[in-house]
Formats: C-alpha cells, sequence, structure tokens
C-alpha cells in the first residue's frame, strides 16, 4: 500500500512526496539545465536525534521541483525519523539550446554546510549519491563530532533560463538506533555565556554616527559538553555548538536590551566589568555575511547599528536556508475602512494562518514584522489558529517588502533557544491580495 504525504513550501511553491517500500519505478520527465555527476563524500544523518522510530515501511522520498528564477532554491529531505538513508538520485532533461548553473549543497543537522558544488549541464542526465558506502568527513572548522547531511538543497545561479525542472528519489532502510538526548535548558545556556569559545572573527572598532561611540563585536563558536535537543518550529533538533556574538566599547550599551543582526532580534545579556553584551545563537541560519549588527532597547527603540558589518569567516559563509515552519502562510492583504461616527478611517490587513494553535497565555502574543513590533493592532480567531494585524497605510507603506513576519510570545527570542513560543510566516509579499 502506498502513503502518500505532501510538505508544501509557499516560498518555493514545491511539493515532496514519501512513497511506501512498494514503490513504483522512478521516472523522471523534467527539464533541469544545470547538473553534472559529483563525488561528495557524506553518509547517512543521525536521524534518531529527532526522536522518532523509523516506520515500517520505510519511506521513501520523491518528487520534482520546477524553476522559475535565478535565486531560486528548494530542498530536499535526507534524514527522516530513525531511518538509514542509502541513496540520492537526480534526474533532468534539457532543449538542445538550453543552459543553466546550480549550485548543490549538502547540510548537517544544525545547518552547516557540508559539501558544495556548482554543477551545469546538458540534454538528459541523472546524477547519483551513493551515501550509505561513503566514508563521514568533518564538518570543515568544526571540533565537534563527525557531521551527516540531514538536507540538501538546490539553487539557481546565473545563468539561468525558464523553465527548468528536476525529479528526486532519496532511498532509505531500516537500521538506526534510537538515540535521545537531553534539552537545551537554563543551566546549560547560562554556563555557555562564559564558557570559553574559539573566535572566528573580530571586527575593527568604529564609531557609530548616532552616539559617536566606538563599538567592536566579536563572534565565537562554543561547542556544548554534549549535544542537547531544542524545539525548531515545531520539530526537533540537535545543536553541538552555539554561536555568541559580543559587542564592547560603549556606555550605551549598559542599557541595551537586544542585539540585531539585519531584522533578526536576539536576548542580550551583561558581560558586567567590560562595558559590553552578548548574545547566544543557536540557529545557523541567523549569521549571514555583511548583515547589519545593532543595539536597541527591549521595546526596538533607541536602534543604532555598528559601522562594521558582519564578516563571516570562509568556513561559514555557505548560504543557510532561513528558518521556515510548514503550515504557516500569509493568507492574504487586503484595504479595509473602520468607521468612527461619520468618519472613515483607511486600513491595511495582513492575515496569517497556522496549523500549530497559539496556546491560551498570560502573556500577550505579538507579532513582528522587520524591525516593528505590533501588540494592540492584533486580533485572532477562538481557535488560535488565525492571526490578523490592522494598519495604517502609513505604517503599512513604511514596511520593507521581504521583511520577515514572526509571532512570538514573552519576547523575539530568534535565537533558536525560544522553541514553540515563535512562529514563522516566511516573507512579506506585498503583491498578495
Amino acid at each position: 500500500m502506498i502513503s502518500t504525504l505532501s510538505l508544501q513550501h509557499v516560498s518555493l511553491r514545491g511539493s515532496l512526496t514519501i512513497l511506501g517500500s512498494n514503490r513504483s519505478k522512478f521516472r523522471a520527465y523534467c527539464s533541469l539545465r544545470s547538473i553534472a555527476p559529483v563525488i561528495v563524500t557524506v553518509m547517512s544523518c543521525l536521524v534518531g536525534a529527532y526522536g522518532q522510530v523509523c516506520p515500517d515501511p520505510v519511506p521513501q522520498t520523491s518528487g520534482t521541483h520546477r524553476f522559475r528564477q535565478v535565486g531560486e532554491s528548494f530542498s530536499i529531505p535526507i534524514s527522516l525519523a530513525d531511518c538509514h538513508p542509502v541513496a540520492l538520485e537526480l534526474r533532468w532533461s534539457n532543449g538542445r539550446n538550453n543552459g543553466s548553473l546550480f549550485v548543490v549543497t549538502f547540510w548537517d543537522i544544525n545547518h552547516r554546510a557540508i559539501f558544495t558544488k556548482q554543477i551545469s549541464g546538458f540534454m538528459i542526465g541523472s546524477s547519483h549519491f551513493a551515501l550509505a558506502t561513503l566514508e563521514p568527513q568533518r564538518w570543515l572548522g568544526s571540533r565537534s563530532l563527525i557531521s551527516f547531511p540531514s538536507t540538501v538543497t538546490i539553487e539557481t545561479v546565473r545563468p539561468f533560463a525558464f523553465p527548468a525542472s528536476i525529479s528526486y528519489l532519496v532511498t532509505r532502510v531500516s537500521g538506526h538506533t534510537h538515540r535521545t538526548y537531553e534539552e537545551l535548558d537554563d543551566t546549560v545556556v547560562l554556563n555557555l555565556r562564559t564558557a570559553p569559545g574559539k573566535l572566528l572573527v573580530n571586527g575593527e572598532s568604529r564609531s557609530i554616527p548616532e552616539t559617536g561611540e566606538s563599538l567592536r563585536y566579536g563572534l565565537e563558536e562554543v561547542t556544548l559538553h554534549e549535544p542537547r535537543a531544542l524545539d525548531r518550529n515545531g520539530k526537533r533538533a540537535v545543536v553541538e555548538s552555539a554561536f555568541r556574538l559580543t559587542l564592547t566599547g560603549g556606555q550605551s550599551l549598559s542599557r541595551a536590551g537586544m542585539i540585531w543582526v539585519d531584522d533578526v532580534a536576539l536576548p542580550a545579556f551583561s558581560l558586567g566589568h567590560s562595558q559590553g553584551i552578548a548574545t547566544l545563537i543557536y540557529d545557523r541560519s541567523v549569521l549571514r555575511d555583511g548583515a547589519e549588527i545593532s543595539v536597541s532597547n527591549l521595546d526596538g527603540s533607541g536602534m543604532s547599528s555598528v559601522a562594521e558589518r558582519l564578516r563571516l569567516p570562509e568556513s561559514h559563509r555557505a548560504k543557510v536556508p532561513p528558518s521556515t515552519e510548514e503550515g504557516n502562510e500569509i493568507v492574504a492583504i487586503h484595504s479595509a475602512v473602520r468607521l468612527v461616527g461619520a468618519t472613515r478611517q483607511a486600513l491595511v490587513q495582513i492575515e496569517l494562518q497556522t496549523t500549530r494553535m497559539f496556546p491560551p497565555r498570560d502573556t500577550p502574543l505579538q507579532l513582528q514584522i522587520g524591525r516593528r513590533f505590533f501588540l494592540n493592532e492584533l486580533s485572532g480567531d477562538p481557535g488560535g489558529r488565525k492571526l490578523t494585524v490592522t494598519l495604517t497605510p502609513e505604517i503599512y507603506a513604511e514596511l520593507k517588502e521581504g521583511a520577515e513576519i514572526v509571532a512570538y510570545y514573552n519576547k523575539p527570542d530568534r535565537s533558536g533557544f525560544a522553541g514553540k513560543d515563535i512562529w514563522h510566516f516566511g516573507r512579506l509579499r506585498k503583491s498578495i491580495q
């Protein structure tokens, strides 16, 4: 019997299908214009970390993705429950005059790049990765244990010619031993604040226009004594290390409550006598080379930016897919009118929907769009699965196209530690009506 599960990605417009052991013969009639065989030294992932037993029959993953533009990417899951992935097969076909370039990247369970390669191809072709027979490799620059592939992404780069598509099949067998990890808790987090770390980059000291102070940032990787589990977008993940971002050199830092990496808000803690603050990051996708580093009060006011942009070492510059959550989506953006007596007030409403219910709490649910926070502008349904933010046209116009939308309880902690208190809704697309 064949069971299917489709995972829809709004930003990628693709789908995945999980097939039982009696799967039909894999056939692909597609038009991808850039893939050639590559040798990847990767092995099966530590899927037991998710705490799920491999189903019977063993599920296989197959599907087809159609690319529409340069810079578009999609992910293929390799890890699934406690199953052992043995092979990844890619197939494509192209017209005689078509051609494109693609980047294929394998990621480990902590969203760190294990292997990446630019590939190209013409006409009909295929590529087969025998995952079970290859030797595992240490992730470059890591002092942790051996890294295993958890997902693979394929991204379009220039030159690109529309249309292009690729079919894929991940074959798995049963055989991994179940393994569990203790939760990442406050005690471990407190120890990581002062634990020794490996310095990755030490920024230059430059004055910031807002205050005239010279701020310096530093980025360290701190290895945990043992891997810990945490909730990431409704799913369990395992972390082996954290990144500690530190800012020093200014008196105003003692009043700051948050550190920002572009539009990602991170709770800050004091370094005491050194007149500095720091934050811990467990989600690798937060760190983007060239990102703007800023500080602010807890409510987002008093924003000031460090003069120097974030510079990541070469070993950490591989593009990591941003955090996403299946089932969360922007349903609609539309105009509305509020009547107050004889006065008509024009409004814009953004409607959001989630499959992971907002639970009842003693603290209010809040929404972050880019660097703006919203509380009193929110309304929802009794079932806790819909959220609407009502804005004036002026405020809506100030929101940037592509700004990340996040709902949260307590505080806007995007470090990866907040877990079930964070809902990711992707990026704002003002074209939605």
